[in-house]
């Protein structure tokens, strides 16, 4: 799920609105429960100031 790792998101996100970019996708690989991953990912972005 995304902010569970080691990648550097608030970083790559603070870049990405410089770089004007409007749209954000977020794919997962072997996710046993997909819908509660979307959920903490969903909450973990919205709680990112960038």
């Amino acid at each position: 799920c995304v902010g569970s790792g080691i990648i550097d998101f608030p970083a790559i996100l603070k870049e990405a609105n410089k770089q004007d970019i409007k749209h954000y996708f977020v794919e997962y690989d072997n996710v046993v429960d997909g819908m509660a991953c979307l959920k903490s990912s969903g909450e973990y972005l919205r709680n990112l100031s960038f």
